[in-house]
C-alpha cells in the first residue's frame, strides 16, 4: 500500500489563498517545516503506551510583501490556524546551517500577539511534490533576513523597479516639453512605450500547459548549432512552455545551472515570448547583487503574472511529462528514428533540413 502524503504544494496554495489579500503574493518561497506551535498548544494527537496530546506540529510558512505567513498543521494535516506576522515586528532572526537543512528562529507579533518561531527545515521532503523545497529554503531564509534588516524592502523593490521602468518616458518628455517641432517625436515616443507596457492587474489570469510552435522554437535556438550549447543551456525547453491567454504570451525554460554546480545556488532562466520579442525572467540565485531574492522579472508584464506563470511551470509535472512524450512519439513516428536529445535531433533534422 503506498502511503499518500498530504503535505502537498495544493495544500500550502488553498491555504494561503484564504489568508492573503486580493492584491497580495508571496515571494515563491514556501516551504514545510517542523515545529511546535508557536503559542505552546497541544494540537497532536499520538497513541503511544497511551494517547497524549502534544505541541509539534507542522507548518508551511512564506513571506510577503508586508508579512510573514505560518499556516500551522497538526502531525496528520489538519489545519489548525494561519499566524500572520508583520514584517516590521520581525526581530531576532537567526538561521543555522544544519545537516540536510537549516534551524530558523525568530521573534514577531501576530493577529494573536507576540510570539517566539523556532522551526526546522530539511532540504529534501521524501514523499511529497515540494521538488523545490531546498531552493525555497535558501530563499526564504534571505527574504527573512532582509525583512529584519528593512520590513520595507519588498515595497522599496518594487517602487524601485517602477520608477526605473518609467525614468525613459519622463526624460523624453521633460527634454521635449517646450520644442513644438518635435511634438512629433514625443507622440511617437509614447505609442512605443504604451505597446511595450501592456499590462495591468485588472487582467485575470488564464494559464494552461501548451506546446511550443516551431516558429517559437526556431526564435528561442536562433542561429545556434546543437555545439554552441553549453551545460547550462542545454536546458532549454522547446518542446513546451506556459501559455497565458489574456496576455497572448508564453514562457518556458532557457536554461539552468543546478547547485550541484555552483558554491552559491541554483539559476532558473525563463524566456516570455510575446509576438517576435523574448524577455528574460530569472528564479534563484541574483548574481549582480549575489543573494537569493525570488523571480526577478525583466519583462513588461505584471509580476504576479510572471510569478503565476513560472509557478505553474514548476508544478505542472506530470502534466508536462505527458505532453513531453506525445510530442516525442510523434516527431520519432514522422521522422523514423528514436530520439534521445529532442534540441540535438530538432537542429539537426528539422531547422538544417528546412
Amino acid at each position: 500500500m503506498r502511503f499518500k502524503n498530504v503535505f502537498c504544494t495544493q495544500l500550502y496554495k488553498d491555504t494561503f489563498s484564504k489568508v492573503l489579500k486580493q492584491d497580495e503574493f508571496t515571494h515563491g518561497d514556501e516551504i514545510l517545516v517542523d515545529m511546535e506551535e508557536p503559542d505552546g498548544d497541544r494540537i497532536s494527537y499520538i497513541i503511544m503506551h497511551h494517547g497524549h496530546s502534544i505541541s509539534d506540529c507542522k507548518a508551511f510558512v512564506a513571506t510577503t510583501d508586508e508579512n510573514v505567513l505560518v499556516a500551522v498543521f497538526d502531525l496528520w494535516g489538519k489545519f489548525y490556524k494561519c499566524y500572520i506576522i508583520k514584517n516590521d515586528s520581525i526581530k531576532n532572526v537567526e538561521v543555522e546551517n544544519v545537516l540536510g537543512g537549516k534551524e530558523i528562529k525568530f521573534d514577531g507579533e501576530s493577529q494573536y500577539g507576540k510570539i517566539s518561531v523556532k522551526m526546522s527545515a530539511v532540504n529534501r521532503q521524501f514523499g511529497t511534490d515540494l521538488k523545490f523545497q531546498r531552493k525555497h529554503l535558501q530563499l526564504f531564509a534571505t527574504n527573512l533576513q532582509r525583512i529584519s534588516e528593512n520590513p520595507k524592502c519588498f515595497i522599496q523593490d518594487k517602487d524601485w523597479v517602477n520608477s526605473n521602468d518609467n525614468t525613459e518616458q519622463l526624460d523624453f518628455i521633460q527634454d521635449n516639453v517646450v520644442d513644438e517641432e518635435k511634438s512629433e517625436q514625443i507622440s511617437n515616443k509614447h505609442a512605443d512605450w504604451q505597446e511595450d507596457y501592456i499590462d495591468s492587474d485588472e487582467i485575470s489570469i488564464d494559464l494552461s500547459l501548451v506546446e511550443l510552435t516551431d516558429t517559437q522554437r526556431r526564435q528561442l535556438i536562433g542561429n545556434r548549432k546543437f555545439e554552441d550549447f553549453n551545460l547550462e543551456s542545454h536546458n532549454i525547453n522547446i518542446i513546451y512552455g506556459v501559455y497565458e491567454a489574456n496576455r497572448d504570451i508564453v514562457l518556458t525554460l532557457t536554461s539552468f545551472t543546478s547547485t550541484i554546480l555552483t558554491q552559491d545556488g541554483g539559476d532558473y532562466n525563463y524566456c516570455i515570448l510575446y509576438k517576435e520579442k523574448e524577455y528574460g525572467v530569472t528564479y534563484g540565485f541574483n548574481w549582480d547583487d549575489k543573494k537569493l531574492n525570488g523571480i526577478h522579472n525583466r519583462t513588461p508584464f505584471c509580476q504576479n503574472v510572471v510569478e503565476s506563470m513560472v509557478r505553474y511551470y514548476e508544478d505542472s509535472f506530470r502534466e508536462s511529462l505527458e505532453l513531453e512524450r506525445n510530442v516525442r512519439k510523434r516527431f520519432e513516428k514522422e521522422y523514423n528514428m528514436e530520439i534521445h536529445d529532442f534540441l540535438k535531433f530538432y537542429i539537426e533534422n528539422v531547422m538544417d533540413n528546412s
